[in-house]
């Protein structure tokens, strides 16, 4: 996970530990046009599978219809 710095401002000195946490410090970092939170998506399969594991790690269930 890369961070820009902003995180200590915002009282968080390590990542986040939680979903819970990740999307508070995402909403608190977002300014104007500039998101607290981003992830590169294209279109590999190394793409995909960073979605499916973190979607996996927040307990959500992937299915596909082959």
């Amino acid at each position: 996970m890369l961070e820009s710095g902003d995180t200590a401002d915002i009282g968080y000195d390590e990542p986040p530990k939680t979903w819970d946490e990740l999307i508070e410090i995402a909403k608190a970092t977002t300014k104007d046009d500039t998101y607290g939170l981003g992830i590169f998506i294209g279109d590999d399969y190394q793409s995909c599978q960073i979605i499916t594991d973190s979607m996996k790690a927040a307990g959500e269930k992937c299915l596909m219809k082959m």
